[in-house]
């Protein structure tokens, strides 16, 4: 991804189904995607927003996984980038985005950790 591409809002990039290796995420943006070009490898292909596939690793945490201690999960990115079989920088790029929506100002001031914090571990 181009470090103009960073500038973009989430909401206008795109990542599509051969860049996203989760056989079930990736069939389902082939078959209702929009063909645009994908942000990770420029080909035009059948793509979400990867805002939208940020809501389903959402979702799929909210279900499937569950915040531990470092000495019994893996980094939140590592986790992220694993379950949806994408690539390290679009991975980043959804931490962000689940980071922006968990921040709790207050929270933060007590010391406390939010969900999808980037030090944060997951089983």
């Amino acid at each position: 991804m181009s470090s103009a591409d960073d500038a973009c809002d989430p909401q206008d990039r795109h990542i599509c189904h051969a860049c996203v290796g989760e056989e079930c995420l990736s069939d389902r943006i082939k078959r209702t995607g929009t063909a645009v070009e994908c942000a990770d490898c420029g080909e035009i292909d059948m793509c979400w927003t990867i805002e939208d596939l940020a809501d389903q690793v959402e979702t799929a945490f909210e279900s499937h996984y569950i915040r531990t201690s470092e000495d019994d999960g893996e980094p939140v990115l590592d986790a992220i980038e694993s379950a949806a079989n994408i690539s390290r920088e679009v991975a980043g790029v959804i931490l962000t985005i689940l980071q922006d929506r968990h921040y709790d100002h207050e929270a933060a001031k007590m010391g406390e950790e939010s969900e999808f914090a980037s030090d944060s571990y997951y089983a």
